[in-house]
């Protein structure tokens, strides 16, 4: 596929959900549409140019919950006595 065709495919899905952007794209067509100002690049995500979207601590929290918590059950398991753990600013997505 051609980059012109990958890039308005892209710009059509993030559009369509105004976010976050399709796992299958590639870092560098990202940033191209970014550059180009038809995207907007965000940490580990893209976001439609047209999207208002911001949704508040209260729905991230609660999006995906069972997944964030069968994860956190899987995690605990690698945890023990004098172990370090650390946090990051992450979500949790389904596609």
């Amino acid at each position: 596929m051609l980059a012109d065709e990958r890039h308005s495919l892209i710009i059509t899905e993030v559009d369509q959900r105004g976010g976050p952007y399709p796992p299958q794209s590639s870092l560098k067509d990202l940033s191209e549409l970014a550059e180009r100002g038809l995207i907007v690049k965000v940490h580990g995500d893209a976001r439609s140019v047209h999207s208002t979207n911001n949704p508040t601590f209260d729905t991230k929290f609660s999006t995906n919950r069972t997944a964030k918590e069968a994860l956190a059950r899987v995690a605990a398991e690698f945890i023990h006595d004098g172990a370090s753990l650390a946090f990051s600013a992450v979500t949790t997505r389904r596609w």
